[in-house]
């Protein structure tokens, strides 16, 4: 049986294989920068979009409906803003920890999939985070709070320390779900009483097997 967070390590949150052959590609046209930890980087800029190359540190990955709504936390190496599934939302990276991050604007990005003939890559790579994506939407649509409360925790728990020691369970969940807040520490007080879970002053500390319903 598939361990949980070995699960969520390695294809939820795991880099794409390849973005690396990526970052390789185009490193003759990238310029990096370091960025302090929350700092807001945003895909559309005056009606421009730009792709983000990450070579160093931890963002975030939100979307505005109309508030921020977080989609995901990854580590580098990434790529962000290189697809335009969101494009007429309000899309924005933002650093968890001082990053190295370089700015390319996507029309020159694809001019240069184009010139250096890597269709076949950026198609592979889309693959993998379209697959992404899609495992993303099927946690958020679990037939109940419950079980998406129980994929997030599992999902949390896998995350960097760094991660998990800079929010609470709590805010972890509902920034990314919309469920209730009430709703969220109920379930989570019943858990940490039942012993499925260990929390300190919010702060997810372990992951036990966790019930199928509750």
């Amino acid at each position: 049986m598939v361990n949980k967070t070995e699960f969520y390590q390695s294809f939820i949150r795991g880099p794409s294989p390849f973005v690396g052959q990526l970052l390789e590609q185009f490193s003759d046209e990238l310029e990096y920068k370091k960025y302090p930890a929350k700092k807001n980087l945003f895909i559309d800029i005056n009606g421009q979009s730009h792709c983000y190359f990450l070579r160093s540190g931890i963002v975030e990955y939100l979307v505005r409906f109309p508030e921020d709504h977080l989609l995901t936390i990854s580590e580098a190496p990434n790529i962000y803003g290189i697809y335009l599934a969101y494009k007429n939302y309000n899309v924005l990276i933002r650093t968890t920890v001082e990053c190295e991050i370089a700015v390319l604007p996507y029309d020159r990005f694809m001019e240069l999939v184009s010139k250096k003939g890597l269709w076949e890559l950026y198609a592979r790579h889309l693959q993998v985070i379209m697959n992404i994506l899609y495992q993303y939407a099927q946690r958020l649509s679990e037939p109940s709070s419950y079980s998406i409360l129980r994929s997030q925790l599992y999902e949390l728990i896998s995350e960097p320390e760094v991660i998990r020691e800079s929010t609470t369970a709590e805010r972890y969940i509902r920034d990314k779900t919309r469920l209730s807040r009430s709703g969220v520490l109920n379930i989570l007080a019943g858990l940490k009483a039942g012993g499925y879970i260990v929390l300190d002053k919010g702060v997810l500390k372990e992951v036990k097997k966790l019930p199928e319903k509750y």
